[in-house]
């Protein structure tokens, strides 16, 4: 029988005192002309993670009808809303400038996919961890970046391979030799890789055996994913390079920004949905500079807004508001910076086509705003769902593995996605390694050894219960499997068809099935 506790003083009192029913409770609060609460919305209240820019528990609380169900549905579109926004900023936004600077510096497209995609996905997993160790919660931090890692490699892992092998096969078909995808795995650039993870897996196991880590011992990861570069960046390029259409010059007309171009001959039902979405690419544009190599009087308008916009941005999501600026003088002096910015790129550049000479600095912005706009988004996306979890009553452990992994691994879903659809297959396939080890190695060393750093004793414990041992070492054993299965996917892809990526979903699925019933079996004892 499903019960709540009602907090309002003015309804306690009407409360008998055996624990009343769910219709009794909102008999009782009506009765009192206050409105009832679920003990769900009151865990979220306690939850730090669950107030973003919006903030969702108090959004049920106060909902509107004073039934907090309807909140609900309205939130769980919103969900569906962030997955859009976070699937169109990776596609139209991350990538651009990922490609302009692996061809600027003639980068292969291993390097690029182990360093600026790496670095670009696993930012929302290092805000998660740094976020939950603060909150003194090390368990969660570990099962949510290691959940997020199974996540990349099983889901992320499989949905690259299957879509790869779609396109290629669907080029071949057609006889358009241009648009094949280059689908052979470069034997070193693979073993590299898989042996980079299997390092980090296995130091992670061994930290797991006596569940504690020092700072010397914390201080190794970062060490070993230095070595994983090095080596990666002394082994020969493959033989074959990918061909795609989207790294040949473009000529002729310069074409329109993603997302900003109107349809044509549309009703208005067409209109509608692409009026609310205009509105988000225009927000997103004065945010993150265009990198497509075009230029235009749209891009440089849209390009001398983005330092102004990115700081009021990110002085809004980091710092509570824009006044804040004006708080202390640094800060104060960086808005200033930004509008001095904004008046040179107008003041320095035509409206094309030639690019302007700072071109290659407008890239870089646009790295690092798109990836402040997806964390940004990631973090909307993880505090909403795990406060609809919470809600339900699902296990905070269970929410790591689960929603906060989910909503820090998606990232990494749309941009390898985005980048095989844009042909740069090889640099998709390598960022599947990359992006876990540098959560593994990189991430959680560097955030374990501020953590061990800041005790008086130079020592973090990984779990503080059973359920949170359990949970890390289970997650630590199905990500070995899951290494092995998607090294042996790639190494043999073409024999294995599309099994390959159905044995990783059904690998992932028994990895969930396992980790819930623990952390459920623990909460009933």
């Amino acid at each position: 029988m499903a019960t709540s506790r009602i907090i309002n003083k003015a309804a306690t009192h009407a409360i008998a005192p055996s624990d009343p029913t769910e219709e009794e409770m909102f008999m009782a609060a009506y009765a009192n002309g206050t409105r009832p609460m679920s003990s769900g919305i009151l865990r979220a209240e306690q939850c730090p993670s669950c107030r973003k820019l919006i903030n969702y528990p108090e959004a049920l609380r106060n909902s509107p009808t004073g039934d907090w169900h309807a909140t609900a549905g309205v939130l769980v579109l919103w969900v569906f809303a962030l997955l859009w926004l976070l699937n169109t900023t990776a596609q139209d936004f991350f990538v651009p400038p990922l490609v302009y600077w692996s061809k600027l510096l003639c980068l292969r497209p291993e390097i690029s996919g182990a360093t600026l995609v790496a670095l670009g996905n696993g930012a929302p997993d290092a805000f998660a961890m740094i976020t939950a160790t603060r909150a003194e919660d090390v368990p969660l931090a570990l099962t949510t970046v290691l959940g997020s890692m199974m996540s990349v490699l099983c889901i992320t892992g499989s949905a690259i391979v299957f879509t790869a092998e779609q396109l290629h096969s669907r080029a071949k078909s057609s006889g358009d030799s241009g648009k094949q995808m280059d689908l052979n795995f470069h034997p070193t650039f693979d073993s590299t890789s898989a042996v980079g993870l299997s390092a980090g897996i296995l130091y992670m196991a061994v930290l797991m055996q006596t569940g504690q880590a020092s700072v010397d011992k914390a201080v190794v990861m970062p060490v070993l994913y230095a070595l994983y570069l090095m080596v990666l960046t002394r082994q020969p390029a493959a033989a074959v390079e990918e061909t795609a259409e989207n790294e040949k010059e473009a000529v002729g007309a310069t074409p329109a920004l993603p997302g900003l171009d109107m349809p044509t001959n549309a009703s208005w039902l067409r209109l509608l949905p692409w009026g609310l979405a205009w509105l988000t690419y225009v927000a997103r544009w004065i945010l993150i500079p265009p990198s497509d190599r075009h230029w235009d009087r749209t891009r440089r308008v849209f390009s001398s807004l983005a330092p102004t916009g990115v700081i009021l941005f990110w002085a809004k999501t980091s710092l509570g508001s824009c006044a804040a600026l004006f708080a202390n003088p640094a800060s104060t002096v960086a808005l200033l910076l930004g509008l001095l910015a904004s008046v040179a790129i107008y003041a320095g550049s035509d409206d094309g086509p030639s690019l302007p000479f700072f071109y290659p600095a407008l890239t870089l912005l646009a790295k690092a705003s798109s990836i402040l706009v997806l964390s940004v988004i990631a973090g909307e996306l993880t505090a909403c769902v795990e406060t609809l979890g919470l809600v339900l009553g699902v296990a905070r452990l269970s929410l790591g593995t689960t929603v906060m992994s989910w909503g820090n691994s998606l990232g990494d879903l749309v941009v390898g996605l985005a980048m095989v659809r844009q042909g740069q297959c090889r640099a998709a396939f390598t960022a599947v390694f990359a992006g876990p080890i540098f959560n593994c190695l990189f991430s959680a060393g560097i955030v374990l050894t501020c953590a061990a750093a800041s005790t008086n004793s130079g020592v973090v414990m990984l779990w503080t219960d059973d359920a949170g041992r359990t949970n890390l070492r289970l997650h630590v054993a199905f990500l070995a499997v899951a290494c092995s299965v998607l090294t042996l996917t790639l190494r043999f892809q073409q024999s294995a068809g599309n099994f390959a990526p159905f044995a990783l979903l059904v690998l992932y699925s028994a990895f969930l099935a396992c980790s819930l019933s623990v952390e459920q079996s623990e909460l009933q004892s």
